[in-house]
This record gives structure tokens, sequence and C-alpha cells, in this order.
């Protein structure tokens, strides 16, 4: 009996020490990282007073080559969606940044500016497509319409409808696009209001005399 009272203080002990020996510690699921949402191309330009942009194709219910603003933008998951309004302020519609570009006669920047180009009496070099001469090599030229870029009055005429601008349409050449391997031609009816882009082919010089 005597022995078991002496042993029994050291099982006591040795029980208490093994219980406060380390614990398991589950492992914590560390957290996914947050999907990076990618900066909108045209961003500065959300909000912005004035239809800088135009529609490369029709979306919703706003025809091609109709002069838009952006009123905000999200994104999808895949790409980024703008909302556009047209210059009715009812129109609006969901475009893709594939959907739409900076309309022919506005210079893009931090303040993108709606340009007026000077009257000439003579044709003159384009001023917004690259000289063929600075041009990388395999670059497309400057285009066979470059001289007429700026010229006063209305000098081209559609070879077919460009949309919203009809065929036979007189119209005059704002700006040169290179885009990949295509030139495209920011054109401009006789009203000052119906824009579109055009391919070389869709234009021709206006027969002398003509108005």
């Amino acid at each position: 009996m005597r022995r078991l009272l002496v042993i029994l203080p050291f099982l006591l002990l040795a029980s208490f020490i093994a219980g406060c020996g380390p614990t398991a510690v589950s492992p914590t699921e560390t957290e996914p990282a947050p999907a990076v949402t990618p900066t909108a191309a045209y961003n500065d330009y959300i909000g912005i007073g004035g239809y800088l942009f135009i529609t490369r194709e029709a979306v919703g219910d706003i025809a091609a080559g109709r002069r838009v603003r952006i009123s905000s933008a999200r994104f999808d998951g895949t790409d980024t969606i703008y909302r556009i309004v047209a210059e009715d302020e009812a129109t609006q519609a969901d475009a893709r940044q594939s959907q739409i570009t900076f309309a022919p006669d506005v210079t893009p920047g931090p303040t993108p500016t709606q340009e007026e180009l000077p009257p000439t009496d003579a044709p003159t070099e384009a001023s917004a497509a690259t000289p063929a001469a600075a041009m990388p090599a395999g670059a497309p030229p400057a285009g066979a319409f470059a001289d007429y870029v700026g010229v006063d009055g209305y000098p081209m005429v559609t070879t077919e409808a460009v949309p919203p601008v009809d065929a036979g349409a007189r119209v005059r050449i704002s700006h040169i696009y290179i885009e990949g391997e295509t030139l495209l031609y920011g054109i401009v009816a006789e009203d000052e209001q119906t824009i579109a882009l055009a391919r070389e082919d869709q234009l021709a010089v206006a027969p002398p005399g003509e108005e």
C-alpha cells in the first residue's frame, strides 16, 4: 500500500506532462488571390462629354458609323464591356472594345480634342498617317489618297455604300488609320455629321467640276 502511495504522484505528474505536449495544428486553407480586373483601354474617356467615338459595326440599336460616348464600363470576366450612348441620348448599347474606335476628327490624348482642319487650296500630306519612308520594313504604304487628307471641300466620292454613308456620296478625308495591314480612311460627308471608316477601294477622286 505504501509503495502504491509513493508511485501514484509520479504517475499523476507523468500524465500531466503528457497532456501538455504539442498539439496538432490543422493546416489552414489558402484563399485564392482575387482576380485582377484589367484596365479598360478607353478608361480615361469614360464619362467625358461629347461624342468622341464611332461604332465600327452595328451595336444593338446603334447603327455602324454612329457617334457615341462612353458612360460606363465593366469587366465580364473575359472582355471589357462599354456602355455607349448615341447622340440622341436615348439609344444605348453594350459594346466591346473592337466595336468602337475614335471618331476621325478626334485626337486621342489625356484631354481628347476635336480637330478643326484648316482650309487649303492644294492637297497636303497626311498628318495622321505615318509616312511610308518612316515605316518599318513590310509596313503598308501611306495610301493612294494620302494627299487628300485635310483638303478643303469634298474631293472624294464613295464607290459603294460605307454605312452610314451612301454610295456616290461626296466626302472629305480627315484621317488615315493603319489597322494591321489595312489602310482605313476616316471620311466625313457633306452634312459634316455623317462619318465612317472606308477602305481604299471604297473611295475614288471625284470627277473634276462635279459638285
